[in-house]
């Protein structure tokens, strides 16, 4: 029934369907593409949808803005501590420096997320681990976990730009150490063996992508979203919300409290503090993300703001 609707014809614009039976939750959108197994029991779809809860429309799961109503999704918890992508790195790891390798992953994507410098990484790992050396390969794709998108490149290069670093090559370093080498062969557990695509340095501009002016309004720059929305794929949608959280951040301001905040305070060593109180207090993983969803709505410290980690810290040194 639904490629009967889907067939072209002249004066036509657009299909209507009304899922009753839930099948787009279970199955993915329609349009999407699909390999054909000859196996009795072919894998399982992923979900590729979500539902507005303004419209209730059916919609691509990477969406920011629904272009059917306008209503603008918060930003996603996409990121948990888990480190879901870990690379094989071809020699064969202890338990104890596997552990250390989890942690220092978690460090890396800890500073991408709260925006800090990403250099004292190094010097966290020597007053940690000093009888070890780091190796620079246990950090790719530390933050992104197996996407090479141009959507997590521009993320990135946004992240390394806003430290307005004083040579290309130390942002061609690190987007490698995070995006991989051309010339080299990675493996892991998900991809196999691959080689990774050559890391753009080119930082985009998020209004020539919206295709509307740098001084747009939230509500023009709204209306060019749900517009080329609907004809994007899944990367070129990632792209799109790239653009629309930059145009976020342009018209965001900081209070002056709360920058000389973040000046003032070292963030790695809190988090370090963090740890050392969790550990002495024998909590688990799965203890501090219960503690964080009931008390700050939150399952990751990555997501608290500057004052609720802080709280967070004075409550550990209280127990």
């Amino acid at each position: 029934m639904c490629g009967r609707g889907l067939r072209l014809s002249p004066d036509k614009e657009d299909c209507l369907l009304l899922d009753f039976g839930e099948n787009f939750k279970r199955l993915g959108r329609i349009d999407k593409k699909r390999s054909i197994s000859l196996c009795p029991s072919p894998p399982r779809p992923s979900i590729d949808t979500k539902e507005c809860p303004e419209c209730h429309a059916q919609i691509n799961v990477f969406l920011r803005i629904c272009p059917e109503c306008g209503y603008v999704f918060p930003p996603g918890e996409k990121e948990e501590l888990e480190d879901d992508f870990l690379p094989e790195f071809g020699e064969l790891l202890d338990d104890e420096t596997k552990e250390k390798i989890t942690y220092i992953r978690s460090q890396r994507k800890m500073r991408f997320t709260r925006k800090l410098v990403p250099d004292d990484l190094w010097a966290l790992w020597s007053r940690r681990y000093s009888d070890t050396i780091l190796c620079n390969d246990w950090l790719y794709q530390a933050v992104f976990r197996g996407d090479t998108s141009i959507a997590a490149q521009q993320q990135f290069l946004s992240y390394l730009n806003s430290f307005n670093p004083q040579s290309s090559k130390w942002v061609s370093f690190h987007m490698e150490l995070e995006f991989g080498q051309p010339n080299r062969v990675y493996k892991s557990k998900s991809k196999g063996r691959y080689s990774p695509p050559p890391v753009n340095l080119n930082q985009m501009n998020w209004w020539e992508l919206l295709q509307v002016s740098n001084s747009a309004t939230p509500e023009e720059v709204k209306s060019a979203y749900s517009q080329l929305a609907p004809t994007a794929d899944d990367n070129e949608i990632k792209l799109l919300n790239w653009a629309y959280e930059e145009f976020e951040n342009s018209t965001k301001t900081k209070s002056n409290k709360e920058y000389v905040l973040a000046e003032v305070i070292d963030w790695g060593d809190v988090i370090a503090e963090i740890d050392l109180h969790l550990a002495r207090l024998g909590w688990s993983v799965d203890r501090a993300k219960d503690y964080l969803m009931r008390t700050y709505g939150v399952k990751s410290r990555l997501y608290l703001t500057d004052r609720q980690i802080m709280s967070f810290l004075d409550y550990l040194k209280a127990q």
